[in-house]
């Protein structure tokens, strides 16, 4: 966490499971649209470990972040004996849907949208 508080995403890769890389990716891509005073408020951040509980090779930290004032319910996974942070999409982006989760057809780069005219001006 500290990693990704100092936008060190490299670092914090080294911290995470590998399934979490591409989460860190997004992650930075997100990180680089924000201003020079949001990045220093996260990077100023406490977070302070209020219960960690570990159930074999999965545990579960739940820490208190200074900045959103929000607890925070951290997922690890130990991997080659060493605890690493699994991230996922849900896990930045809160309202994420999971896979599957959508209802209705899949678009994609083929499928044709009617346009509203109502919504054209001239």
């Amino acid at each position: 966490m500290h990693a990704i508080q100092q936008s060190n995403f490299d670092q914090a890769k080294e911290y995470a499971t590998k399934e979490s890389h591409q989460v860190i990716t997004l992650y930075s891509i997100f990180d680089r649209r924000r201003t020079d005073e949001e990045r220093e408020k996260i990077k100023l951040a406490e977070i302070k470990v209020l219960n960690a509980k570990e159930d074999g090779d999965n545990a579960t930290v739940t820490i208190l972040n200074s900045s959103s004032k929000q607890e925070e319910t951290l997922q690890l996974i130990k991997e080659s004996g060493k605890w690493k942070i699994s991230l996922t999409f849900e896990s930045i982006i809160p309202n994420f849907p999971a896979p599957g989760a959508m209802e209705g057809p899949i678009m994609d780069s083929a499928t044709v949208v009617p346009m509203d005219s109502s919504a054209v001006t001239q």
